[in-house]
């Protein structure tokens, strides 16, 4: 949710990262990850700048988005309810996910179950909202039913202590025990298994290969951007901002 703050900038990512950026972030640590994962530069206008001042760029086409995030300002929480990245570049203070795009739920009763859930093992979903959950499709999972996870790294935190006591008290009555890793290792693993392949091979070829996986991925509807038509409330400048972006990705598979 948007608090005021600008969301995008006229300046280049790596011209930002330099002159706007209030973390200690380095833009070649960024240029670095994003040449091994052959995306180009981001120019003004096609990423956005998130609330705890990190970055989001969004493939369309791939069916994937990168999140740069301040460890400090959103730390990372394990737990089979959070989407978990297809890779994760790790930068000391900051760390760079390339995460795969799910399909927004549009049920409030998805997002109750995912406060309930995450209570149940002391983390708040302090941003509790639809457009923050992400439907991992059954088929992806082994399971018959879709998987529900919080797809927004900022919108979870560690539980606060003026909350702790009575929401653990209270989720734990109402959740089912469902911190179940094992969902999201079968899910997108191919996926994951090809990334990191190219990421230690270095060939061309290999990276290509990743990105074309991804492709076929988005095509058969087991990664979905769902970006391009933003629910309510959400923020509809990422249509744009992934629009532009786009144009700039057609050395990738399409």
């Amino acid at each position: 949710m948007s608090d005021g703050r600008k969301h995008t900038s006229n300046l280049n990512l790596y011209e930002h990262i330099e002159y706007e950026q209030p973390d200690d972030l380095s833009a070649d640590s960024v240029a670095d990850i994003l040449e091994r994962l052959h995306l180009p530069e981001p120019r003004g206008n096609e990423y956005y700048i998130t609330n705890d001042y990190g970055y989001l760029m969004f493939m369309t086409f791939q069916g994937c988005a990168i999140r740069i995030t301040n460890n400090s300002r959103c730390p990372p929480l394990e737990h089979s309810r959070i989407l978990k990245p297809l890779v994760r570049f790790d930068l000391g203070e900051h760390r760079i996910d390339l995460n795969p795009g799910l399909k927004l739920t549009q049920s409030i009763s998805s997002v109750v179950r995912m406060i309930s859930a995450l209570a149940k093992d002391d983390i708040d979903f302090s941003d509790p909202a639809p457009r923050n959950c992400g439907i991992i499709p059954a088929e992806c999972t082994g399971f018959r039913f879709n998987y529900t996870v919080v797809c927004d790294d900022g919108a979870v935190d560690k539980m606060p202590d003026r909350k702790f006591g009575l929401l653990k008290k209270i989720h734990s009555m109402i959740a089912v025990n469902d911190n179940n890793n094992d969902v999201q290792v079968r899910a997108y693993q191919s996926l994951r298994d090809a990334f990191h392949t190219a990421i230690r091979s270095e060939k061309p070829e290999d990276m290509m290969a990743a990105w074309k996986l991804c492709r076929a991925e988005q095509l058969k509807g087991r990664l979905c951007a769902d970006w391009v038509k933003p629910p309510e409330n959400a923020p509809k400048i990422i249509k744009s901002i992934a629009a532009k972006y786009a144009q700039r990705l057609r050395h990738l598979p399409t």
